[in-house]
Parts: C-alpha cells; structure tokens; sequence
C-alpha cells in the first residue's frame, strides 16, 4: 500500500481504495473503489489540495446531440460483429451467463473485437462531419469519448483504437443512445473489467438507468447494479416469470440525485448485490435512502447467501434457480 491505494471504508481489502489524481473530465480529484464502487473527495488525504483543477467541460446541446449520434453508430458496428465469426467468444460468453439470442438482439449487446476498425468506420461515417474544435478527447485514457464522440488530435492525427475486448452495453433512452459502457472479457490484472466513455457520464446530458424506457409504461420496477444482471432479470419478466421489469445503475454507488429523481412515484424493488461483509447491504440502505428521498417507495431484496460463499448478486440466483428448477 502507498499513498495512492488505501482498504476501501466501505467494504475493506488492502489497496483497493485508489485515488485518481487528474480524472478525465476535469474535476477534482477523488478516491474510487475498484470492488464496490464507492468513491469520496480527495480532499480527505491530508495536504492533497483538490481545488488545484480545472473545471469540467461543459458540452453544448448540438455537439451532445452528435456525440449521442456516435454512440449509436458504435453499438451497432458492435452488434454486427458480435455476431460474425469474430464474436463467437464474446457469445459464448453472454449465453454461459444465461442470456438467450433473443435477449441478446433486442437489447443490442454487442462485441467490439480488438476495435481496430471501428474508429476508422466511425471517422468515416460519422466524425469527420464535426469541427475539430468542437470535440473532446484525452489522448491518455484508456477507453475515451475518441472512439464515441468525436476529437481533437495533435496535429490532426486519425483515431486510434482504444476499445477492446469488450462486450458493449448500450443505454437506450427515447430511441437515442446516450452512452455506451465496454465490460472486458479477459481484463488484465488490476485493470478495471467495466469502462465507460471519459468525459463528463452521458455526455454531461441527463443521467439514465439501464433499461430506462421501461419506466414510461410501468409503476414498479426492480433496481439492481450492473448491466448483465439486469439484462438476466428482464429476460425472466419477459418470459414471465418475474412481476416486475429490471433497470440497473452501472454500480451500486451510482445514484446522483436527478436520476433518483425519475423514480418518483414508483415503487422500487432494490436488489443489489449481498455480501458476507456487508458492504453490498451497506450500499443498497444508501440507494434506499436517496430513492426515498426522492420520492419512491423501496422495498430492499436481500438475497440468499450460500454457506460458504463470500457474495450473492441477482444474476447468479435467477441462473441458479431456473438451471434447477422443474420445466
């Protein structure tokens, strides 16, 4: 451990409690966890001056608006390949968690293979009608708004791939996407097995859940964290066997206020990971809270943990209870 990596305060280890000095979107620096996702401001550390930033970028409505276009364009290159033969592994991935084709289609999941070719298409098709100046790109980040929305490059260099090897959740919200997270099908060790677009989330437009169009029709919903979980849950209320369709927060410690707010009025199901440290249980009374606040009703699931076991989470139960129920 150094000054860098500290145990996490809400769910413990060594060092998985990391500070990120210059985030990619501007502002100030804050400690994040790589396991439970729980993040705090850097100016906790002792003599760490965290008022030493610039501001976040801001991104006008007409340049959201392209970079929306981006990720749409993007997803749909990723579904493509997800189903040519340079996608067999990432299937087999998807369908080892318990995901149907059918499933898999209708909410775009899609693979983004080594992304060797996918911002050369998206220049092409796409970003090459944008002013350079009105772009955002940090030549240093490790899977940025470059391949989804668009860039200033030195010199006026051509893209360079930066996604791969993910499996690609789109967020659909009013027929639009309006973000595109990455999840590494073999992450190197220590490297995050979740990625998202650098800048500001959503393009600094409003915040969505997963899933998020099912609110319109629907007054109850169950709420979990992470996308594949989600995913395994609204197949099972499609197929009926769940009363309630499933949204998800990216992780369990994303909940700002503006979307807690679209939850207003619902009766929310919070089904969020369970672990034998309680961390997990810790993390759901805090997105219970925000919700109610909010003006939801929540009703929190605490999900049956196994002897032995060090976690449980939604979509190991619902595999794991319809693999053995009867047909």
């Amino acid at each position: 451990m150094d000054a860098f990596h500290r145990p996490c305060p809400v769910c413990g280890g060594a060092d998985r409690f990391y500070l990120i000095t210059n985030p990619r979107n501007g502002g100030a620096p804050y400690w994040r966890c790589r396991q439970c996702d729980h993040t705090e401001p850097a100016d906790t550390l002792p003599g760490f001056d965290a008022d030493r930033h610039d501001p976040p970028p801001t991104i006008d409505p007409e340049t959201r608006e392209a970079i929306y276009r981006c990720y749409g364009i993007v997803a749909q290159m990723c579904v493509e390949r997800l189903w040519s033969s340079d996608g067999r592994r990432a299937l087999a991935y998807l369908r080892q968690r318990g995901l149907t084709p059918e499933t898999i289609r209708t909410l775009r999941i899609g693979w983004s293979g080594d992304g060797g070719s996918l911002l050369t298409d998206l220049w092409r098709r796409e970003i090459g009608r944008l002013p350079v100046d009105r772009c955002f790109y940090s030549v240093d980040s490790a899977y940025d708004m470059a391949l989804l929305g668009g860039l200033r490059f030195p010199g006026g260099a051509h893209p360079r791939g930066v996604l791969r090897g993910c499996v690609t959740l789109p967020y659909f919200a009013g027929g639009r996407c309006v973000w595109l997270r990455g999840r590494k099908l073999a992450p190197r060790p220590g490297e995050p097995r979740y990625l998202a677009p650098a800048g500001p989330a959503f393009a600094g437009g409003a915040p969505r859940f997963y899933l998020h169009d099912l609110l319109h029709d629907h007054a109850e919903v169950l709420l979990t964290e992470g996308e594949l979980k989600c995913a395994l849950a609204h197949q099972e209320w499609r197929a009926g066997r769940s009363p309630s369709p499933c949204i998800a927060v990216p992780g369990a410690a994303y909940l700002p206020p503006d979307l807690a707010a679209a939850l207003r009025g619902k009766v929310v199901h919070l089904a969020f990971d369970v672990d034998a440290n309680g961390a997990g249980q810790r993390l759901a009374l805090r997105a219970a809270e925000k919700l109610r606040l909010a003006g939801a009703a929540v009703r929190i699931i605490t999900l049956p943990l196994p002897p032995g076991r060090e976690k449980a989470d939604l979509d190991t139960y619902i595999f794991e209870e319809t693999t053995h129920a009867p047909h």
